[in-house]
């Protein structure tokens, strides 16, 4: 199993890992795209922020919800004066009857009107197209959302089996049940993992392909997926250290 890291060298390692890719993207002045505030973090966690709206935000293209400022509460309007009574109206003066009017003669009868021609169908409106800097901006910070639900769904599972073990007696809490629940997160977690690295492949296959064909640096591709790797092997360390401090 290895020897268990203090909790202090993993949040080092955390950090540093994370300064990966953002001294990376420093070399990309023409991206606009940022990690993650830990607010940003809590409310998609929360479900205060969807991804789509925190996809906007993090490439400056929405605002967070920490930043809006509060609406100014609404002044309470005036009174209504009441209307004054109006005088009665007169009594109408009768009206001399009218004369009836004279037949006119009959009118010309009307030519049909023409059928209209239809009109030629107006061609689909394009829809836009990001540019290239954009597309990326958009890849990267899907990978820091794909980080932060992992990271999320993975918090979750901990607190629910840390819950199951308090919830056993005394007489159950022996070290081989803490190693059977252990390996049975370790089963899920590999299976989320999985996933995950499904999402990040076609990620990291998209952004290559777009780097290569713009004959850019692939540079932020290989810190991207340092990082990525980096970050999987944290997190299981910090199970470990979890369910055998």
């Amino acid at each position: 199993m290895g020897l268990v890291e203090t909790e202090e060298t993993l949040s080092e390692k955390r950090a540093e890992n994370d300064k990966i890719i953002t001294d990376t993207l420093l070399q990309y002045p023409e991206l606009n795209i940022r990690d993650m505030t830990e607010d940003e973090k809590k409310a998609l966690e929360e479900g205060t922020l969807t991804r789509e709206e925190l996809l906007l935000i993090l490439q400056g293209k929405g605002e967070s919800s920490n930043e809006k400022e509060p609406t100014e509460p609404e002044l309470p309007t005036e009174p209504e004066v009441p209307i004054e009574p109006t005088e009665p109206n007169e009594p109408e003066v009768p009206v001399e009857p009218i004369e009836p009017e004279l037949p006119t003669k009959p009118t010309e009868p009307q030519e049909p009107e023409k059928p209209e021609v239809p009109t030629e169908p107006t061609e689909p409106t394009q829809p836009t197209v990001q540019s290239v800097e954009e597309r990326i901006s958009t890849l990267v910070a899907e990978m820091y959302v794909l980080k932060a639900e992992f990271t999320s769904a993975l918090k979750n599972l901990e607190n629910t089996t840390l819950k199951d073990y308090a919830a056993l007696s005394e007489a159950e809490r022996t070290a081989e049940v803490k190693t059977s629940m252990m390996n049975k997160v370790l089963d899920t977690v590999a299976v989320m993992e999985k996933d995950c690295d499904t999402k990040v492949g076609k990620i990291i296959e998209e952004l290559k392909a777009l780097l290569k064909a713009n004959s850019m640096d692939l540079s932020l591709v290989e810190a991207i997926e340092a990082a990525y790797k980096n970050e999987k092997t944290i997190t299981k360390a910090e199970y470990i250290n979890t369910y055998f401090k």
